[in-house]
């Protein structure tokens, strides 16, 4: 998340449009957050409904990964099979909670939701 508050401190104008961003770097946002701190990045992580990863290099699923935690609400993740196989992997309680699931329907404590 720390990559999103960077990007809107150095080009807050990529945000225009976002329902109610506010986008001058110099005033805090709507509900009092500091533009640019990690509260503002949660904010924009609460925005994203969905991610496609085109494979799961560590590079590519680092950051779904670690903001895993910090999702407020299940997001679709889109892959390949193979995509999607290894970040069940990752998110097996070994290297990370499981907080990935491809069942269909409400799934309390889940993160993601698996889609091919």
């Amino acid at each position: 998340m720390g990559a999103i508050a960077t990007l809107f401190e150095r080009s807050p104008e990529s945000f225009r449009g976002f329902g109610g961003l506010v986008t001058d770097k110099k005033k805090e946002n709507e509900r009092g957050f500091e533009i640019g701190s990690s509260k503002f990045a949660g904010q924009v992580l609460e925005m994203i409904r969905t991610f496609t990863i085109s494979h799961s290099h560590f590079d590519h699923i680092a950051g779904l990964v670690l903001s895993s935690a910090a999702c407020t609400a299940t997001k679709t993740v889109y892959g390949l099979e193979s995509t999607l196989v290894n970040l069940e992997k990752v998110m097996d309680w070994h290297l990370w909670p499981d907080l990935g699931t491809a069942e269909v329907g409400p799934v309390a404590g889940k993160a993601f939701r698996w889609k091919e």
